[in-house]
């Protein structure tokens, strides 16, 4: 009653009226409220809280949301056969939906936790991309590649003679 406007951290008269996040007087994922008073002008265009005919109306609550972002990671060199596995972390408020190119194809998924692994055992070296992120609440952004290199398997041949006597030296290749 004695504040009936509460704690004022912006104000606009001049519409349209607009209120946007401030990340020095705000906290993202913390509940705010906006509304529209009136009554005599105290200077600056702000309305004087102790005014007796003060109106207010019903606050609108209002919630700003950290943007997401996914981050791949996973730079790998492996031989044909073996296991990679490639890293994307998430920040925000899950579930988060993703698509990432592998070598150019766009794969859509979805996660629950911050943290998805993408295990791969590829034939051949594989490039991967960030394309998108989005949680429960907004759009975000993406950063970061992984790249699994496929080194080609050593290969070696054993020449020399077939039958090899004692006492006598055999040359191999």
């Amino acid at each position: 009653a004695a504040d009936p406007a509460g704690s004022i951290l912006t104000f606009d008269n001049a519409p349209p009226i607009s209120f946007s996040f401030d990340a020095a007087t705000m906290t993202a994922g913390t509940t705010y409220y906006i509304a529209a008073v009136a009554g005599n002008l105290m200077g600056a265009g702000q309305v004087n809280p102790s005014d007796a005919c003060i109106s207010v109306s019903s606050p609108v609550e209002v919630v700003w949301h950290a943007l997401p972002t996914a981050t791949i990671s996973g730079n790998a060199k492996i031989c044909a056969g073996q296991q990679a596995t490639v890293n994307i972390n998430f920040t925000g408020s899950g579930p988060w939906s993703f698509v990432y190119k592998l070598n150019g194809v766009s794969t859509p998924g979805t996660s629950a936790q911050a943290l998805f692994k993408i295990n791969t055992t590829p034939q051949q070296s594989q490039t991967f991309v960030m394309v998108s992120v989005s949680d429960k609440f907004c759009q975000g952004t993406v950063s970061g590649s992984a790249f699994i290199e496929v080194q080609a398997s050593p290969k070696g041949n054993l020449t020399g003679p077939a039958v090899v006597c004692p006492g006598f030296p055999a040359n191999l290749t």
